[in-house]
């Protein structure tokens, strides 16, 4: 059996494959959005980042190119602006984050193919060894030899750790991601003291400017996901701002060409406030992807600022959502889409 035949019946096997051929067909844009690709099993971080193997996102590459017209998001600005009526189905492919497998894996196979796809980047990771919130929580609930964590803000009831920790890592990442978070830095380092785990390593983690600039030169589109990666809704006007502004001003100074696109860090319903939209406004963005969930067609600019992407996950036997339910490709309700 060959590499494309095992991949077709992993997918057959995982409701992928009939995910997919059940796509509706009539006019809009549906956006597939990833995060990582690669092995989940072999990261210590945030597995659920990880929407797919490399052949099995060469398999979804192949087919989208075979079924749809693919767009990028300076495109669909254009459509809107013109007014243009849709007359057909049409796909984008789109990553956050920018993590280096983002060009090792994905870039590759894009290229490859000659698919387009947007990669939205923060700004102050780029080329670093930096280890977001999300990971470093994973990383410490993963590494622990405790049985459970007696943490504030968990209600005070301690979160029991199973040997699959991916239980656990999502009760303290929704943790962190409340309202009862009001103080970030002071709740990873209790996190730290409870789990008596050292983080250890440096190596580069996030792709490096001149990585993106052979991205933009290969046909993909470079754009922002904020300076610092924070959840907007909680942060003031001011310092939303800063982040719009001072993100969108460093990657176009990197990439020597406009940045007009935007991707809202966590992307839920409440991260998308007037006053954020606002402000993606009043930074110059012409689009902007929320993880709502679901297909956008294209009407009237009003919906540029917040056009709906669906997030891609690999099947997996974790308590959180697989991609079983993410490729349900209507569903909005995805408890942790597009934390990252």
């Amino acid at each position: 059996m060959s590499v494309k035949e095992k991949t077709a019946l992993l997918f057959s096997r995982a409701g992928v494959l009939r995910a997919l051929e059940q796509l509706p067909t009539n006019p809009g844009v549906i956006v597939f959005n990833h995060h990582r690709i690669g092995d989940r099993a072999a990261c210590e971080y945030d597995r659920e980042l990880f929407s797919a193997s490399a052949e099995q996102f060469e398999f979804q590459v192949a087919y989208i190119k075979r079924r749809f017209p693919v767009l990028l998001p300076y495109e669909v600005a254009d459509m809107i602006a013109r007014k243009k009526k849709l007359t057909r189905m049409h796909a984008m492919i789109t990553f956050d984050d920018g993590y280096i497998d983002n060009y090792m894996i994905a870039y590759k196979l894009l290229h490859a193919y000659q698919v387009p796809a947007a990669f939205y980047l923060v700004s102050d990771f780029v080329g670093t060894g930096f280890l977001p919130w999300w990971d470093v929580i994973a990383y410490l609930v993963r590494r622990t030899k405790k049985r459970s964590l007696q943490l504030t803000c968990c209600d005070e009831r301690p979160v029991m750790l199973e040997p699959d920790r991916e239980a656990a890592i999502s009760t303290v990442v929704s943790a962190y991601k409340s309202d009862l978070n009001q103080d970030a830095p002071a709740f990873l380092e209790e996190l730290r003291h409870e789990t008596e785990v050292e983080i250890e390593g440096e190596e580069r983690r996030f792709l490096n400017w001149e990585e993106a600039r052979e991205m933009a030169a290969g046909g993909m589109e470079i754009g922002s996901h904020t300076q610092t990666h924070p959840l907007m809704s909680k942060l003031s006007p001011d310092d939303q701002r800063r982040e719009l502004q001072r993100s969108k001003a460093t990657i176009e100074e990197q990439m020597g060409r406009p940045v007009d696109s935007f991707a809202y860090p966590n992307g839920s319903p409440k991260d998308v406030t007037p006053i954020t939209l606002e402000q993606v406004k009043e930074a110059g963005y012409k689009t902007a992807f929320s993880f709502y969930g679901g297909i956008f067609t294209v009407v009237e600019l009003a919906i540029s600022l917040r056009l709906a992407r669906t997030l891609q996950r690999r099947p997996t036997n974790s308590a959180r959502s697989s991609p079983t339910e993410s490729l349900s490709w209507h569903c909005g309700n995805q408890q942790r889409a597009g934390i990252a």
